[in-house]
């Protein structure tokens, strides 16, 4: 818990140094203490054999990592290179995936044929989105005529001022890697690629990587790319926000080999983090009508009251946006674990240190809620819908943002050490142990039978794709505390728990039954 204390205190100093020299030192100090606490909460993974069946959310994940595996091989293609020529490092060959078929899976797994069938269907759904990103990439560059290299600058100027038009002089550089196109533009270089999968990270919004939307593309041009790859105009705008990102020309080349989880095909395949622009609502301005106020605030004879305590409506409130930033967090963990898996010696890169810095990102995700609660603008549309005098709102509202800015100061980004653990604290203990625990896989030998190191990764983008928060201190929600006698779990390690023990019965029924897989 003092290495705990130490890191959010850190943290907290981190966030008030300015960009530069003192800044990197701390995080290099920060690097240090997390890789101190990730190891010290760490456990070795279980290898016990399974003799039961794994819990149903477990066996799903599991399944759904093996029916998605053979996709990276024989599906998917390696993303191919074009544009402005960025030099950063390929990620590794895709492991050779075993086809496993549906008995040898209902054996290891407990899923029954029907179930593992639907697994199926949705793995090839989420496949064919894949290739349609693809499809569409190929569409812009065969319609605008694009080089395979940029040795003409100007063509390549065309599509990307087509996409992004309010792109200024000397105009942004063009880069494709497979169904996924970049436009580098001339910003301030950012040491942040992890803004990628964080928007809230991003030094200028306006210029981030989410800032790209379908809307500033001519609608004509919509239409034709719907007729020409075969949908629809809502599911044409999806693509392109989930294919176009913002980067910065200096230091692309780390942007990039970030950013390989989702081109080579994983985000898409697990749905998570597919879509550049999923996070953006979470700290965008909330308007006077959100927060689901009528839910809470009633009018009466009385005068103007609450159906439940301020706490627990803030609760409530405030699930979902940490949810949707937790789901980030992991997509962003997998992303900086891929990425590094081909150098056995990585722990915590200096510059990854804000994929850890949960104080932040629950600050930033929480903050419009709060600062809904102190405008004018949604005072004067309460007391409008209500009837009731405005002096009466705005009273109710301030004692209202009190006791929130109290609950989340004390339950949300508590420091640790108190007695109840903040959800910072189980967040930030999590994410570390999440860190250290696919590295460590990754760094292990594999099983002679098959290699693992896709397979674990897949596994565990499955199942925190569905994965509940509440589950890291409702012990009945955990997949991973039966043995644990204390009232809340101990920091999840889902693959550490499961992985090996369902990876080593399923090599082991193939074993017995060779016809049940290739």
């Amino acid at each position: 818990m003092d290495l705990m204390a130490e890191l959010v205190r850190l943290f907290e100093q981190r966030a008030a140094t300015e960009p530069g020299a003192s800044r990197r030192d701390l995080d290099h100090d920060i690097a240090k203490v997390a890789a101190q606490a990730g190891s010290a909460l760490y456990r070795t993974p279980d290898e016990r054999p399974l003799v039961e069946t794994a819990p149903k959310r477990v066996a799903t994940a599991m399944g759904l990592a093996i029916l998605s595996a053979p996709h990276f091989s024989a599906t998917i293609p390696r993303p191919i290179r074009g544009g402005a020529p960025v030099d950063e490092p390929h990620r590794r060959v895709a492991d050779p995936a075993p086809i496993v078929a549906n008995e040898a899976l209902e054996k290891a797994l407990g899923l029954s044929a029907w179930e593992i069938d639907e697994l199926r269907e949705e793995v090839d759904r989420r496949a064919g989105k894949a290739l349609k990103l693809l499809r569409t990439v190929n569409w812009l560059w065969s319609y605008f005529q694009m080089p395979s290299q940029a040795t003409e600058p100007a063509r390549g100027s065309t599509l990307a001022r087509v996409l992004f038009p309010g792109a200024e002089e000397p105009g942004p550089s063009l880069i494709r890697r497979g169904g996924h196109l970049y436009l580098a533009l001339d910003v301030e270089p950012a040491d942040q690629p992890i803004a990628l999968f964080l928007p809230w990270l991003a030094p200028d919004p306006a210029l981030g990587p989410t800032a790209f939307r379908s809307r500033s593309v001519d609608s004509g041009l919509r239409h034709r790319i719907a007729r020409g790859v075969g949908g629809d105009e809502d599911e044409i705008a999806e693509l392109l926000e989930s294919m176009i990102a913002l980067v910065p020309r200096a230091g692309t080349e780390r942007w990039l080999q970030t950013d390989q989880w989702r081109t080579h095909g994983y985000a898409a395949l697990t749905d998570l983090g597919a879509t550049y622009t999923i996070g953006d609502w979470l700290v965008r301005p909330l308007s006077p009508d959100a927060a689901d106020w009528r839910a809470w605030i009633r009018s009466g004879p009385e005068g103007l009251r609450l159906k439940n305590t301020p706490a627990k409506v803030f609760d409530a409130l405030a699930l979902p946006r940490v949810s949707a930033m937790t789901r980030l967090v992991y997509a962003a963990t997998l992303a900086s674990v891929d990425r590094d898996s081909s150098d056995p010696n990585v722990v915590l890169r200096p510059e990854d240190v804000d994929l850890l810095d949960i104080p932040r990102h629950i600050r930033a995700v929480l903050q419009p809620l709060l600062a809904w609660s102190g405008k004018a603008s949604t005072h004067r549309l309460v007391a409008k819908e209500l009837g009731a005098p405005l002096e009466d709102v705005v009273s109710l509202f301030g004692q209202i943002q009190r006791e929130w800015h109290h609950h989340a100061a004390s339950s949300w980004w508590g420091a640790p050490g108190s007695r109840a653990p903040s959800i910072q604290t189980l967040l930030l203990e999590h994410a570390l142990t999440l860190n250290v625990s696919l590295r460590s896989l990754l760094r292990r030998a594999p099983d002679p039978r098959a290699p693992h190191a896709d397979m674990v990764l897949l596994f565990a983008a499955h199942y925190l794709r569905e994965a509940r928060i509440e589950r890291l201190w409702l012990k009945a929600m955990s997949d991973v505390s039966q043995e644990h006698d204390g009232r809340i779990p101990p920091p999840e390690d889902i693959a550490g728990a499961w992985f090996w023990r369902i990876w080593s019965r399923l090599l082991d029924e193939l074993d017995r039954d060779p016809s049940a897989g290739t």
